[in-house]
C-alpha cells in the first residue's frame, strides 16, 4: 500500500442520512478541504 494516499467521498448524505447527520457536525471545515 502506497505510504502517501487519500481517498474521495461525494455525495454520501445521499446515501445514508445517518452518514450525513455525522458529516454536518464538522462544518467548520471548508467544503474545498474535505
Amino acid at each position: 500500500m502506497p505510504e502517501k494516499w487519500s481517498v474521495l467521498v461525494q455525495n454520501l448524505e445521499q446515501w445514508s442520512p445517518e452518514l450525513g447527520q455525522l458529516w454536518n457536525k464538522f462544518g467548520f471545515i471548508p467544503q474545498w478541504q474535505t
